[in-house]
């Protein structure tokens, strides 16, 4: 649940509107879409105290220029504004009505940028998609 908490955060800082464009665990295959996807990487870790996650961040649009500045954007937020971030909560509920109605919180240790823009290729309308990686350092707190 740290995925869609962090989403959540992004959707705060003005970054995008979940579901619109917005988007997590979904990777960008529909040909007409346009936004930021944070789709979750394999190589996540953990110990007893923390665990680790990596996520690929990607960004597409109709002007390529709209893409690298939108990629661009969530940079700056990982970079000055996230790594603040100490905790973030997730109510399941918000997101789907039908999940149980509980606050899920974490406790972030760190927020980090782990990579440079990547070009991932041009998609069949021509439109260039990027990705940058990040990760997240946490412990779950609670659940109330």
């Amino acid at each position: 649940m740290i995925v869609p908490a962090f989403i959540m955060e992004m959707q705060k800082a003005g970054l995008g509107t979940v579901d619109q464009d917005l988007f997590w665990e979904e990777l960008p295959q529909s040909p007409s879409a346009e936004g930021i996807w944070v789709v979750t990487r394999g190589d996540a870790g953990s110990d007893e105290n923390q665990q680790t996650i990596s996520l690929d961040i990607y960004a597409r649009y109709a002007n390529k220029l709209t893409t690298e500045m939108k990629l661009r954007n969530v940079v700056n937020w990982v970079r000055d504004d996230a790594q603040d971030i100490c905790q973030l909560s997730i109510n399941p509920h918000e997101l789907d009505a039908s999940q149980a109605d509980e606050t899920i919180t974490y406790d972030i240790v760190r927020i980090e940028h782990t990579g440079a823009q990547q070009n991932q290729g041009i998609d069949e309308n021509g439109r260039i998609l990027k990705t940058i990686t990040i990760s997240i350092t946490f412990n779950e707190r609670t659940k109330d």
